[in-house]
């Protein structure tokens, strides 16, 4: 049963869609599917694998009847030598083939039940009026992604510029233009999330935010 942490993150406006397609991303790499949905992948899901047929022994070379009749499957035991050979070979064949066919059904049905789950996040985090307008369900999953993107008017620069200018505010007013510590910690960690969900350069390296945080924490003691 699913908890209501995992759709806690929903997609309501432009702003939250960066956060949104994160915990996408996150979940979906959890399922191990994340390359049939990546908006920026090609990877197609796998069709469905068809059980290989059991070897017959009629497939093997032999007499046809006086009459011109079809000969019946003979027992194994009367078979010649160099007909239980052939029959074997084909045995051993199917074996391999069946035991790559387990193995793609596995990976069919994981990939399945993957597709499904991702599917119920769509559901629980996405308005109807969207899941309307962008998740046809004989569209491919990445580009219901895309078009959701499309459709809320996603202005990546814009965004990046916005979570620029807080995490610049936090980190060097953060604490002046708070009240009480804890507030102001909130705030300064909501604000470097939100630089490193999009991708600015201050927070591309771990040195430089912590850099920043001790420059934050002397406006509590100048001294540190």
């Amino acid at each position: 049963m699913a908890s209501s942490n995992e759709y806690a993150t929903k997609l309501t406006d432009s702003q939250s869609f960066r956060a949104w397609v994160t915990a996408l991303e996150a979940r979906a790499t959890a399922l191990g599917i994340w390359h049939l949905i990546d908006p920026k992948g090609t990877d197609q899901p796998l069709n469905q694998p068809i059980r290989p047929a059991l070897p017959s022994l009629l497939q093997h070379q032999f007499t046809p009847t006086e009459d011109g009749d079809e000969p019946e499957a003979p027992e194994y035991h009367t078979m010649t030598a160099q007909q239980r050979n052939n029959f074997n070979l084909r045995m051993e064949y199917y074996k391999i083939l069946e035991g790559q066919y387990n193995i793609d059904e596995k990976r069919y049905k994981e990939e399945r039940d993957g597709l499904y789950k991702i599917t119920t996040f769509f559901n629980h985090t996405v308005s109807p009026e969207y899941q309307a307008i962008c998740c046809a369900p004989s569209k491919p999953m990445r580009m219901w992604i895309q078009l959701l993107e499309l459709s809320l008017g996603v202005d990546a620069k814009q965004l990046r510029s916005r979570a620029r200018e807080a995490y610049k505010q936090q980190v060097n007013t953060g604490l002046k233009a708070n009240t009480g510590w804890e507030s102001a910690l909130r705030k300064l960690e909501l604000a470097i999330v939100q630089a490193i969900l999009y991708e600015c350069p201050e927070v591309q390296k771990e040195e430089d935010i912590n850099t920043d945080i001790i420059r934050w924490a002397c406006h509590v003691n100048p001294s540190w």
